[in-house]
């Protein structure tokens, strides 16, 4: 369970990309900087919800993704299949890019492929459909995505 400051903030953050005010960006920063701070183990899992496809400030979207990235590999994994479901279906273009981030480092997309092979058939069907949209505009990272395509299909 996560502290009530770590709440606080998340539900600050997600006000702000709701709303984008002229001043996101640093509030943005801000906030990901007060996360740090907090030390939550399982932060991934509340900061990837707040991807949001309809964002004009993209540096903020990969503000949150750096800082989710900065759990350890398998919790970062972990959290990522956890909550892949509903970003997927909110925000296909940036669950594509979480995604393409994991495929691109040989060591994550290791523990992505193990992890889905044991992961429940929602994660399964949406790392599936994002890697096969992937493949469909991008046929060069084929060799990438099999791995958790194979996974999910196990």
């Amino acid at each position: 369970m996560p502290s009530n400051a770590f709440a606080e903030i998340i539900a600050r953050l997600s006000s702000v990309i709701s709303s984008q005010p002229a001043d996101m960006v640093k509030i943005v920063d801000e906030g990901v900087y007060e996360l740090s701070q907090v030390g939550e183990p399982s932060a991934a899992k509340f900061l990837l919800p707040l991807l949001d496809d309809g964002c004009s400030h993209q540096e903020c979207m990969f503000s949150i993704i750096h800082a989710a990235e900065a759990a350890p590999l398998d919790a970062y994994v972990a959290d990522l299949l956890a909550v892949y479901p509903a970003i997927a279906a909110s925000s296909p273009e940036w669950a594509s890019i979480v995604l393409l981030r994991v495929l691109n480092s040989d060591p994550a997309r290791e523990i992505i492929v193990r992890a889905l092979r044991e992961s429940d058939t929602p994660a399964k069907a949406a790392v599936a459909y994002i890697a096969t949209k992937i493949n469909e505009r991008s046929p060069e990272f084929t060799g990438k995505t099999m791995g958790v395509l194979l996974a999910a299909r196990a």
